[in-house]
Order: structure tokens, then C-alpha cells, then sequence
């Protein structure tokens, strides 16, 4: 049985390594339209969250490639967050040091962690065109891997392990003495509990990593989780005691009675 659980468990594991290392990284690129007028932005992916950002636009004749100005050119920006809600409607200003558009996107626009799109379109007298992309706006203002796939290994590999310290007390016995099997039984299960409180705070910095809009109820889970935890591992120790107490007792009335 011992053999059988760890040749399975070892399969689990050699699947999940196979998962991850075939996981690419894929970021997202921002699409271009070129229709008369080509308009290019810094590559941009990420944001830091409730901070003032500056976008830079240039925009060229996309025949001459000679740049456009604010005298001949308009530019319109929108952006939007995540749900498609319109956030900004607005004119691009323009700095003549430079010879680009740009726009100053208020903190007060990116106060939440996510992905937000936008979409600048340029129109002259005789043509027009637009690009449109995306950004990431995360804690510290750096694009994370969105390693989903992996992440999810890492958790399936974690709950797996839980799983196994779990079950493993009803299908193997650790010791022929009734005290030592007990006490190893119990060792399980608080090696279990503990992972189990440990995987909450895992998940909960994969939350917090990706961006997503879930970090006060995810630690909200990990606090109720982990003082679960406690009370249970508490409980098993205590009951573990009680028990042990009671098997000394059994067996010093069983000796006595053989003699």
C-alpha cells in the first residue's frame, strides 16, 4: 500500500513539473492602424497604482513620415478600466520641446490594481488613424509574469501534499505500539493543518502578485483560515494527549492482569 501511494504521488508530481516547464510567458502588444497617419507610443505595460502618469504619443505622416503637430493634427484619448467603463474622454496637449502629444493620466483614474485599455485617435484635414492597447496597473508599478498555468501547478502541487498528510493516517500504520502509531497519526495531521494555513498565505501573495481586485477579501480568508488553524491544532493536541493518557492506562491494566 506504502508503494502504491508513493509511485501515485510521484506521477502527481512529475505531471505538475511537465506543466510548468512547458508554460510560456505570453505579454500582451498593443495594436497598431495605420491609415494615413502613423501613431506611435513608448512601449508602455504597466502602471503603479494611485500615481500620475505621463503618456507620450508621436504621430507621423505615415507617407513622409515627417512628424504632425498640434497645428495641423488633433488627438483624442480615452481609457477605460477593466469593465469597459469609460474613464477619460479628452484632448491630447502637445509639447513643442519635444514635438509629441501627451497626456497626464490623474492618479485619481488608476487607483486600482488591474488592466485598463485605451484607444488615441488623430485626425487632420485630409486623413486620420488611430492605435489602440492596453496596461497593467499593479502595487509597484512592474509587470509580474502571468504565469497562470504555473501558478495553478504550484497550488494543485501544494493541496496535493495536504491531501496525502491527511489521508495517509488511514492507510498506513506507522508503528505495531498503539501509542507511537497515535502520536504519528496526529503528527500528520497537524503537519496538515499547518500546510493548509501555509497555503492560504500562498494563494493569497499569488492574489496580491497577478494584480487582482481581491487582496482584502483574500487576507480576510487567510486570517479566519489561520486562526481555524489554530483552534483545531490546539484541539489536536489536546486530543492527542487525552488519548495517549488513556492508551497508558489500557495497557498498564493489561500487563497487570497477565500477572
Amino acid at each position: 500500500m506504502k508503494l502504491k501511494f508513493l509511485l501515485v504521488f510521484v506521477f502527481i508530481f512529475s505531471l505538475l513539473l511537465v506543466s510548468v516547464s512547458a508554460d510560456k510567458i505570453i505579454q500582451a502588444t498593443q495594436t497598431l492602424e495605420d491609415v494615413g497617419i502613423d501613431i506611435r507610443i513608448p512601449q508602455t505595460e504597466s502602471f503603479k497604482v494611485n500615481q500620475n502618469r505621463t503618456m507620450y504619443i508621436h504621430v507621423f505622416n505615415s507617407t513622409s513620415g515627417m512628424y504632425l503637430t498640434n497645428s495641423s493634427t488633433s488627438c483624442l484619448f480615452h481609457f477605460y478600466n477593466s469593465s469597459g467603463n469609460h474613464l477619460i474622454e479628452d484632448n491630447l496637449g502637445f509639447d513643442t520641446d519635444d514635438n509629441e502629444f501627451k497626456y497626464v493620466i490623474n492618479s485619481s483614474v488608476i487607483s486600482k490594481t488591474g488592466f485598463y485599455t485605451y484607444i488615441i485617435q488623430c485626425n487632420s484635414t485630409e486623413t486620420g488613424g488611430f492605435v489602440s492597447g492596453s496596461v497593467m496597473v499593479t502595487q509597484d508599478g512592474y509587470l509580474q509574469n502571468n504565469n497562470g498555468p504555473g501558478s495553478i501547478a504550484v497550488i494543485i502541487f501544494i493541496l496535493a501534499i495536504t491531501a496525502g498528510l491527511f489521508v495517509l493516517p488511514f492507510i498506513t500504520t506507522f508503528s505495531k505500539d498503539e501509542i507511537l502509531n497515535l502520536i504519528l497519526k496526529r503528527c500528520c495531521w497537524l503537519l496538515g493543518i499547518y500546510l493548509m494555513m501555509l497555503n492560504s498565505s500562498i494563494v493569497s501573495t499569488i492574489v496580491y502578485s497577478a494584480g487582482l481586485n481581491l487582496t482584502n477579501e483574500m487576507f480576510r480568508y487567510m486570517w479566519l483560515f489561520g486562526t481555524a488553524g489554530y483552534v483545531f491544532m490546539g484541539f489536536t493536541l489536546l486530543k492527542t494527549l487525552y488519548d495517549v493518557m488513556k492508551l497508558w492506562q489500557i495497557n498498564i491494566k493489561e500487563k497487570k492482569e497477565k500477572y
